[in-house]
């Protein structure tokens, strides 16, 4: 069976000398000259990979590659980055599987190609044989490892690592047991951790001792999941950069010093200690991340919290 390719650039002599150069690697190709039109015709067309130029008019390929990689159906199909822009950015690198500089050859975009479908059939494959496998989260996301070990009844213990942080999630007959993050647990722990985008996975395959923590399928963990980080993002907008610290207030701390306050609350305004970011308090709360945002910004938003000035020759938070 050909494989499909979705050609998208806003420069249509670029798409006919793509067209002409890969039709001789029989492939299906469907082209798109903009961000917008990409969307539909992934959505309708289902191509095996995406080459995309960056910039483009009506939204960027970036961003319509954040679109296609958030959405379950379109979120394994592997993107190729095409652009004039020199070397590629973080979010090239969080988006796309591959990063190719204009002017190339076809030779070289071709190869490309053929690398990174190698590596998803290899996966693929391996999954299916229920083998041991590893890989990048940034070629094949948490959305699509939880699809594909769910089609497949896979019973085994994937082990996703990013930077610091660890998770595992625990498999049977495709079925997700439970999961952990840190202090998560459950489905707290599955909805944190697909907010990752980078980082590794592995997974071992055999009979788990695990009893059951989570009842619901992967297809639901999954689309929920997606919501709530459709709603952090809109719950993040509304306090300072994530890296950034904030601190009681002085006059706030006095307030409180002759009144009582409940331990979970103490507790909490503790961490903002001076040296803990917004990013790390949300990751090391061990509470549900919108109802952390949410009480973050009711604190904020009256005035108990303010962002902790960068004194002189102090570094600035990254």
């Amino acid at each position: 069976m050909k494989k499909k390719i979705l050609l998208v650039d806003d420069d249509r002599l670029i798409l006919e000398m793509l067209t002409f150069g890969l039709q001789r690697i029989n492939m299906e190709i469907r082209t798109a000259t903009n961000g917008v039109e990409a969307l539909q015709v992934a959505w309708d067309f289902q191509p095996d990979i995406i080459v995309m130029d960056i910039m483009m008019p009506m939204i960027d390929g970036m961003e319509a590659a954040s679109i296609l990689k958030n959405h379950p159906r379109t979120s394994k199909i592997p993107i190729i980055f095409v652009s004039g822009k020199g070397a590629p950015s973080e979010e090239a690198a969080k988006f796309g599987e591959a990063y190719v500089s204009k002017p190339f050859r076809v030779e070289d975009l071709v190869a490309h190609i053929h690398s990174v479908l190698k590596q998803r059939e290899s996966l693929d494959r391996e999954i299916k044989q229920e083998r041991d496998f590893f890989g990048k989260l940034s070629l094949i996301g948490l959305p699509d490892l939880i699809q594909i070990l769910e089609q497949g009844r896979n019973s085994g213990t994937l082990s996703l690592v990013s930077g610091e942080r660890k998770g595992t999630i625990y498999f049977q007959e495709g079925r997700v047991l439970d999961a952990s993050a840190g202090e998560r647990k459950g489905k707290g722990a599955i909805y944190h951790l697909l907010s990752w985008k980078e980082g590794n996975f592995s997974f071992q395959s055999g009979t788990v001792s695990v009893s059951p923590a989570i009842y619901a399928s992967g297809t639901e963990l999954v689309l929920e999941g997606i919501r709530r980080l459709d709603e952090t993002a809109r719950l993040v907008v509304q306090l300072p950069h994530l890296r950034s610290i904030l601190m009681v207030k002085a006059q706030m701390k006095e307030k409180l010093g002759g009144k009582k306050v409940s331990p979970d609350l103490k507790s909490f305004l503790q961490m903002f200690d001076g040296k803990r970011t917004l990013e790390e308090i949300i990751e090391q709360s061990g509470e549900d991340e919108i109802e952390t945002l949410e009480r973050i910004i009711k604190l904020y938003s009256t005035g108990f919290l303010e962002e902790h000035p960068v004194e002189k020759g102090e570094a600035p938070p990254p």
